[in-house]
């Protein structure tokens, strides 16, 4: 997660979830939801309904189809 205008992808910051060894940041972009997963120490000061940038390096990606 970067800056709105220095990412691949821009979406919109929809939900936060502490898992205490993880936070989940839920993030729309144009319709696909993305998750990204980080450790707390890892943690960005988002906040729901905040605009933001995503890089996607492929080594770091991992998709889950239905």
């Amino acid at each position: 997660m970067v800056g709105e205008d220095a990412g691949q992808l821009k979406g919109k910051v929809t939900f936060i979830r502490d898992l205490g060894s993880s936070v989940e940041t839920f993030i729309d972009v144009e319709g696909t939801m993305i998750v990204a997963v980080t450790s707390p120490r890892e943690r960005q000061d988002l906040s729901v309904g905040q605009n933001i940038g995503l890089q996607l390096p492929a080594e770091q990606c991992v998709v889950l189809t239905k």
